[in-house]
């Protein structure tokens, strides 16, 4: 009986020094604000800042401003939520106010999430007391995109609806998809209504007019979304929302290196037949394009 007491209390001093421990330690501070939260939904933001809490063995905090918050604001706020955070994020619509936060708090790493891709900011080069910069690996993001549609798509035509077609993306979408599987890019307001021969789309956004078209072809979407809002085609989900970043924005941003980061690669549940299907995009959501 004594020995199972001791054994309890020693199990009892174990968590409460674990439970001092990690309240104790300095946080993680992600901004966002009502807009970001209603796409993305605050459950999930919510069950997103325990994970990476877990993941860190310190609290990770959400810190809302409002959407029209200046710089001043976001450095209160922040400010306000903790005296000496051990790192911070915040998304590229408040980047004046993590310019200015890193000015004032020079100490605390500061990174800002969702930079253009392959823009000046990612040098890192921004000079002394300077948040650092991220974006999406959209290279990475368009080569897994192409290996998944190939996949889906079956050998037909693929059709992609992105903001842009750059080079970089459509040599990384024709390396995905491999030599046998065409493909057709349409830009933003581009209209299509024949889709006889297309096995796949990649959506760049979500897009009600497609799914009302053609609610029975494979998706491949870019969103932030909640997965559970999507349609049952809706295969694969590619979300580079802040809380789909923070992880690796943290190490980069404590290492003091700037750069591009992989999106989230989500299989919804449900959406994939079993075996050799599902195991093989199982496969490209672990795959990262070096």
């Amino acid at each position: 009986m004594r020995r199972c007491i001791a054994a309890g209390l020693a199990v009892a001093v174990v968590f409460i020094l674990a439970a001092l421990v990690f309240f104790l330690r300095p946080p993680v501070l992600i901004l966002t604000d009502a807009a970001f939260e209603g796409i993305y939904g605050e459950k999930r933001a919510g069950a997103a800042g325990m994970e990476l809490s877990l993941a860190f063995f310190r609290r990770v905090k959400s810190v809302r401003v409002g959407e029209d918050s200046g710089s001043d604001m976001v450095v209160f706020a922040l400010e306000a939520a903790a005296a000496n955070p051990y790192c911070v994020l915040v998304p590229y619509r408040y980047a004046d106010g993590a310019r200015r936060y890193s000015r004032e708090f020079p100490e605390t790493p500061v990174g800002v999430l969702g930079a253009e891709a392959g823009g000046p900011e990612l040098s890192g080069e921004n000079g002394e007391d300077a948040p650092l910069f991220f974006s999406a690996d959209r290279e990475s993001d368009m080569y897994r995109a192409g290996r998944s549609a190939a996949i889906l798509g079956m050998g037909g035509t693929v059709l992609v609806y992105h903001t842009r077609e750059m080079a970089a993306f459509r040599a990384a979408l024709e390396e995905g998809l491999g030599g046998g599987t065409e493909f057709r890019f349409l830009g933003p307001g581009a209209e299509f209504e024949n889709f006889d021969g297309i096995s796949c789309v990649i959506l760049g956004r979500p897009s009600q007019p497609f799914a009302e078209k053609r609610p029975d072809i494979p998706v491949v979407l870019f969103s932030w979304l909640d997965p559970a809002l999507t349609t049952g085609e809706t295969k694969v989900i590619f979300d580079d929302s802040p809380w789909a970043q923070a992880a690796q924005a943290v190490k980069m941003t404590v290492q003091g290196k700037a750069g591009a980061i992989p999106s989230r690669m989500i299989l919804p549940p449900g959406r994939t037949a079993g075996g050799e299907y599902a195991e093989r995009l199982g496969e490209v959501s672990r795959f990262y394009r070096k």
